[in-house]
């Protein structure tokens, strides 16, 4: 019988394999076996010598689909009544490995030295030209027939693919259980035809001497290595002009060696090419580096086929496995994007994960994953230690660091969503640390920081994006792992408090370029630009500063630094919510600079309705006397913007008058526009609270026009924009005042300023009777009104939409718990609102109701909780409540049921 050239026969011992027929031949006669069988047969075949596992049987057997691996064992022990024992062996608990040698491989292993396991082929296996002996040989290479599934790696497997077109090495880089060494194999496997001399896999993780690498590749392709010789020039020779494709897998800890016999190897052969994983790139003339991301998650599982992103597939397929009852759905899709995206993608981790829904349920898992790595303790039996669980994947690359980027990567832990490189030198340089129990004496200083800092980014273990200049975060498990050694080392504590420092100075020092220098002042998008990547840094910060025993001046440096950022991002609940609970700590022994940005902060917060009428006169006064006390006269002139609009806000227009005069005072020729537009904003807003509309209307248009060519304050054009909607809308001008708010939304604004044209728009339509266009405004805006804590004052507004849309009832509640705000807080504080109110007020009065059932509505209003009322404003009966009503319940007079 003659070799078939194409590898469609198989021949070893008395056995054939014809691949085409999917026959087995004993003796020449067919042996009897099953489908199943025999694809176990061929993939054992295909990776002969090396180890493979079950896991990776059952996707090639059975793939995508849920079986017991009891179905491996029977078919397997099928196979060794047809073959007998000496074909295939067990490896216990992990897998199998086909370990009869191939008719043409029996010949050269006679003379080829016994180095160790794995798979080996002669040299004519690999493509020299030789003309195939008469035994049957199968393809050479040591890959499996098929491998298994890779999710979410379509368009990197055609990146590396093209890039093996061009570039003769290749390396994926990227941190462990990126998926590295998956995408690798799927990458050589989809290249066997354009390598004659095969696609062999030759993993480096156990080699843990350097002078072992070549050995190591050697015996993978069988080569004898003589004692005498260079092992690295003996390769050489043997692949001087081989098409082979050599895929190098886990180079990082024998980086030197694997580049230096790569070198070699690519000066001294001519078509062989070679594809590494690494967690660093080799750093050789003729590499061309990959780096790996993480699968992709989807940000809103709402509306998108969760199963089309890699994460959520791979979840799906390892959690399945795991329990054949799984399946991902519409019920579990946002919990399952929730532990893949708190992992930040990693398919390692998604696989631990996944391997504890059978335990803990999504839900459950979800909730551990905040806790602590522990809840990915437990991996597959059967795959390399290393890989068993994370803390193993990162105890692997930890060892491997020098001292010093251990201390750096366990400091960078205190850092959440990222950091700059200045933050970075601020935290890690600890001169304390030398002292401190359990710290290894090796502090960098603030060259090392950035020496170090590049060797992690190489090592995968930092990400920079690609920002000028660059930002650096450490995936969140590597973070988690990060942290354990950080308490181990004993710094904890020492490291918290400095990253708190470090944030609070890092607010401050920005705040204090918009608000106080002349030259050199950032403009109002400068500044939200570099704040809005610190705000996890922030939020962390903030925890840390609420301990007990900790220093109250850094929470309330924190709060006060960054009350305004969170107000222009639209997040004014949190920064009321955090100021709250630190306004009885703000006494003198605080320093004043952050006194007066503290009570400045909370006035103009305070002024959305969030703070009853006496407590907003004692901010005001707690700030006017500190910020005259400190007399930078651009802090006094801020700080009487913040006062005035707080007077306006209770109502006491001739005071807010007077300080905007005071205002006026007080600016220089030298002082920039945007100042001069603050006050302008505070006149137009006291014309129109004494109902001076056109005034207004001026005001606002010119502090628009002063900040049109500010170059960065693009933001507060648009809020004078977004202001002048109010105005127009008091004097009926409501098309004008749509087409405004609309303008301004096509400009992306900050959440601030687009919620306040949200709100325009809102109003123009339902006076213009518009209803369904200001419905859909109202749904896409009352997310973010919710957060901003704007849903209060606009009551009036939805008690008239919903009398318009004929929904008496709910007009009657929305109404009456507006009514029950300007209670509240002494004020509606915007006229377009009290316009609102009356016209309803009028309709009622037209149409009249009866007592009884305005009483009943009224009641009721008063016992709704907030997601109630805001069930009542978008029209939506199925929301549901909330467990905190929107206001404390007040008494009542049980005599005639009102409040008292």
């Amino acid at each position: 019988m003659s070799a078939d050239s194409t590898g469609h026969e198989i021949a070893f011992g008395r056995f054939v394999v014809q691949q085409t027929e999917r026959r087995l031949l004993v003796d020449g006669r067919v042996a009897k076996l099953s489908a199943r069988a025999f694809d176990i047969l061929a993939a054992l075949i295909a990776s002969r010598g090396r180890m493979v596992s079950k896991n990776e049987l059952l996707e090639i057997v059975w793939p995508r689909r849920v079986v017991e691996e009891s179905n491996i064992h029977v078919h397997v022990s099928a196979l060794r009544k047809v073959l007998g024992p000496d074909v295939i062996s067990t490896v216990p608990g992990r897998g199998y490995r086909f370990i009869h040698p191939l008719r043409t491989e029996q010949t050269s292993r006679e003379t080829t030295a016994d180095i160790g396991g794995g798979s080996v082929a002669s040299a004519q296996d690999f493509g020299d030209g030789v003309s195939a002996p008469t035994a049957l040989v199968a393809t050479p290479g040591n890959l499996a027939l098929s491998l298994p599934a890779l999710y979410g790696r379509t368009d990197d497997l055609a990146t590396v693919s093209a890039l093996l077109q061009d570039h003769r090495l290749v390396t994926l880089v990227g941190t462990g259980g990126i998926g590295k060494t998956c995408l690798a194999l799927s990458a050589g496997h989809a290249q066997r035809a354009r390598w004659p001399g095969g696609v062999w896999f030759v993993d480096l993780a156990p080699v843990s001497e350097a002078d072992n690498v070549p050995r190591a590749v050697a015996q993978i392709l069988g080569l004898g290595l003589p004692a005498h010789r260079d092992p690295t020039e003996e390769l050489a020779l043997a692949l001087r002009s081989r098409a082979a494709l050599l895929l190098l897998d886990n180079a990082e800890h024998v980086q030197e060696a694997t580049a230096a016999l790569v070198t070699t190897l690519l000066a001294k052969s001519t078509h062989a090419g070679f594809l590494v994983t690494s967690r660093q790139a080799l750093h050789v003339p003729q590499e061309q580096s990959f780096h790996v991301p993480p699968l992709s998650v989807p940000m809103d599982v709402v509306g998108t086929d969760a199963q089309q992103f890699g994460a959520m597939a791979l979840f799906e397929a390892r959690a399945a496995a795991a329990d054949s009852r799984f399946r991902l759905s519409d019920r579990n899709a946002a919990a399952i994007a929730d532990i893949c995206r708190h992992v930040d993608g990693l398919p390692l981790a998604i696989e631990l994960a996944a391997a504890r829904v059978q335990l803990l349920g999504v839900d459950g898992l979800r909730g551990r994953l905040l806790e602590s790595l522990r809840a990915l303790g437990s991996g597959d039996p059967r795959s390399v230690p290393r890989h068993q669980t994370l803390r193993a994947t990162f105890d692997w690359t930890h060892d491997m660091l020098l001292p010093i980027e251990r201390t750096l990567l366990r400091r960078l832990a205190v850092f959440v969503g990222g950091f700059t490189l200045d933050l970075a030198q601020h935290v890690a340089v600890d001169t304390e640390a030398e002292s401190s129990a359990g710290g290894d004496g090796c502090t960098p200083d603030p060259w090392g920081v950035l020496d170090a800092l590049s060797a992690l980014i190489d090592k995968s273990l930092v990400d920079a994006d690609e920002a000028d200049p660059p930002r650096y975060r450490l995936l969140e498990v590597t973070r988690a792992y990060a942290l354990e050694k950080l308490v181990e080392a004993g710094e904890a504590d020492r490291l918290f408090a400095r990253h708190a420092r470090a944030v609070w100075g890092f607010f401050t020092q920005v705040e204090t370029a918009k608000n106080e220098k002349t030259i050199g002042a950032i403009s109002m998008a400068q500044y939200l630009q570099r704040l809005a990547p610190e705000l996890d840094n922030l939020r962390a910060a903030r925890v840390w500063s609420s301990g007990p025993s900790v220093d109250r001046s850094i929470a309330i440096g924190l709060a006060a630094s960054s009350s305004e950022a969170l107000r222009m991002f639209g997040l004014s609940t949190e920064a009321m919510r955090v100021m709250l609970t630190l306004r009885a700590d703000v006494d003198d022994s605080v320093a004043p600079e952050s006194a007066e940005l503290f009570w400045t902060g909370l006035c103009a917060l305070g002024t959305h309705g969030r703070l009853p009428e006496a407590e907003i006169v004692e901010v005001i006064e707690n700030a006017e006397r500190i910020y005259r006390r400190v007399g930078n006269p651009r802090r006094v002139h801020l700080g009487l913007y913040r006062k005035g609009f707080a007077l306006l806000h209770l109502g006491r227009s001739a005071e807010a008058l007077r300080t905007v005069k005071e205002m006026e005072s007080l600016e220089a020729a030298d002082w920039p526009a945007k100042a001069c537009a603050l006050r302008l904003n505070l006149q137009a807003g006291v014309d129109a609270k004494l109902g001076r509309f056109e005034e207004a209307i001026d005001a606002f248009t010119r502090a628009a026009k002063l900040l049109q060519f500010e170059r960065g304050e693009d933001d507060f054009a648009l809020n004078a924009l977004a202001n002048l909607c109010l105005p127009l809308l008091c004097i009926e001008r409501h098309e004008e005042a749509l087409a405004v708010a609309r303008d301004v939304l096509g400009r992306g604004p900050t959440p601030a300023v687009r919620n306040s044209a949200q709100r325009a728009a809102l109003i123009a339509l339902t006076f213009l009777g518009r209803l369904d266009e200001a419905s859909s405004v109202a749904r896409r805006a009352m997310p973010d009104w919710r957060s901003d804590d704007l849903l209060p004052h606009m009551l009036s507004a939805f008690a008239w939409l919903a009398h318009q849309q004929g929904r008496t009832a709910d007009a009657v509640k929305l109404d009456w718990a507006a009514h029950l705000q300007v209670l509240r807080v002494g004020s509606s504080g915007t006229p377009i609102f009290d316009r609102a109110r009356a016209l309803l007020s009028q309709a009622l009065k037209d149409r009249p109701r009866t007592e009884a059932e305005l009483t009943r509505w009224r009641m009721e209003s008063e016992q709704l909780r907030e997601d109630e009322l805001v069930a009542l404003c978008l029209g939506d009966p199925s929301a549901q409540a909330s467990v905190i009503p929107l206001y404390p319940p007040r008494a009542r007079d049980p005599q005639t049921s009102r409040l008292t």
